[in-house]
């Protein structure tokens, strides 16, 4: 688990950021969806 966080990071769009917390995704990462189930792909702006 990742405690320090590197930018630039791609915000995840969850309702929840507290469901995101383990999630430390680059961009290009899939992401498991924590409500839906579905595929997330990040990226960025």
């Amino acid at each position: 688990m990742e405690s320090s966080i590197r930018a630039p990071y791609a915000q995840i769009a969850t309702p929840t950021t507290a469901t995101a917390r383990r999630t430390v995704a680059r961009t290009g990462d899939e992401v498991e969806g924590s409500r839906d189930g579905r595929k997330i792909i990040v990226i960025t702006n």
